[in-house]
């Protein structure tokens, strides 16, 4: 199993200081850096499909009308 340093990122200081020691870290013992990026998922924008109308956004019912 290949040897990496590795550490999550929330975007708070104390993960950019982790962030930070990490780097110099994978940097004295030549290994490898593994940066992971966390945080709660953020809401969709609806995204309509190649040619849906907008107007019909909700229909999903496969009637006509």
């Amino acid at each position: 199993m290949t040897r990496v340093v590795a550490v999550g990122l929330d975007g708070s200081p104390e993960s950019l200081a982790a962030a930070d020691w990490a780097a110099r870290e994978s940097l004295m013992c030549d290994l490898p850096l593994r940066l992971v990026q966390v945080g709660d998922p953020q809401p969709h924008d609806y995204v309509f499909f190649a040619g849906e109308p907008p107007g019909r956004r909700g229909d999903r019912g496969g009637g006509r009308g």
